[in-house]
């Protein structure tokens, strides 16, 4: 009996990994080495929990479960977040199908690399969602208040419309910059990822918010130092996150208070305010992928959740004892 791969998949450029039908890795090719950035014998030795980016949607069960599918009916296929030897995340999608090795029965899964596409994709999707629904939700508010002026003028409400119309047009304005963010962040090198510290990164983007808000107080503390792989959507998220928390804010000094910790798979930044809370509502637009996008900080949160998922990390909210609350980013670490 062969639990091996045969000798002709070493020479493949596809990532190549032969399983048991119960899910244990076996063999792999040498591609898939350099995808995942394992050796084959520490691959073979590595849980399948250790290749999972944290917070992922599919757990190592799931992945087992579909093994075992392909296995009774013939091929499945997911895609996953792994994480690298070094601790880089990378999206990929796997194809599975069974191969039979000296009459033994086992399950062959090819590795497809589609970081840069589901980056891209995401940060489209959410360009084209701003576009589809927020600019034409504002541009119908103008609209139909504009439309009203013209009975405003015989009556006594003249200068409430008028302000509507004037906060409106601020908040397509706001919303024009967002896209242009966002335009940004599909295009090709804006994708491609780096090693970054996390800290340095928060301490640059702090400071370019405390020059645009001065009256703010912001203090930052370095709990642990920590690398990351990522593109420039880590710092769009963190600029939307540490602007949402002042300009919401309607104490007269908005307090914001950062602190970069680490764990040894993860980096984290918490970001806390003492600013009213964040809608319930707001915070479930980090829940959705289909609903409308709210006005005020819940178009930032979904920008901030679909700039950090698709670095392989994650996004929580939650309420603070003096009121205000705290956003929490959590990426996979390198070593």
């Amino acid at each position: 009996m062969s639990s091996e791969l045969p000798s002709a998949f070493a020479e493949l450029e596809k990532s190549v990994t032969l399983f048991s039908r119960d899910g244990t890795p076996l063999d792999c090719n040498p591609a898939t080495e350099q995808l995942l950035g394992y050796g084959q014998a520490e691959f073979l030795r590595a849980p399948l929990e250790a290749l999972i980016v944290p917070h992922n949607d599919l757990a190592a069960d799931d992945i087992r479960e579909y093994i075992g599918m392909a296995a009774e009916t013939g091929s499945a296929s997911f895609e996953w977040q792994i994480q690298r030897g070094n601790g880089e995340p990378r999206w990929v999608q796997t194809t599975l199908s069974p191969i039979t090795l000296e009459g033994t029965q086992y399950v062959i899964g090819e590795l497809q690399d589609l970081t840069a596409y589901k980056a891209r994709g995401r940060r489209l999707q959410l360009l084209y969602r701003v576009l589809r629904h927020n600019l034409r939700n504002e541009m119908n508010v103008i609209q139909g208040h504009a439309e009203r002026l013209d009975d405003a003028i015989e009556g006594d409400d003249l200068t409430q419309q008028v302000e509507i119309i004037r906060d409106t047009a601020v908040e397509v304005g706001e919303l024009s910059e967002t896209v242009s963010d966002l335009e940004r962040l599909v295009e090709k090198d804006a994708t491609e990822r780096e090693r970054m510290h996390a800290a340095t990164v928060v301490q640059t983007v702090v400071s370019e918010v405390e020059e645009r808000h001065p009256d703010a107080q912001m203090q930052i503390t370095i709990e642990a130092e920590a690398t990351v792989s990522a593109d420039e959507g880590f710092v769009l998220a963190l600029d939307h996150a540490l602007t949402n928390a002042i300009e919401h804010n309607e104490n007269a000094v908005p307090e914001v208070g950062t602190i970069v910790d680490a764990t040894d798979r993860e980096a984290i930044i918490e970001i806390s305010d003492n600013g009213p809370g964040i809608p319930e509502i707001e915070i479930d637009a980090l829940d959705t992928e289909v609903t409308a996008l709210e006005h005020g900080s819940g178009l930032g949160l979904s920008i901030i959740k679909w700039c950090t998922r698709s670095l392989g990390g994650s996004v929580d909210v939650t309420a603070t004892g003096e009121g205000g609350s705290t956003l929490t980013i959590r990426l996979p670490r390198l070593d």
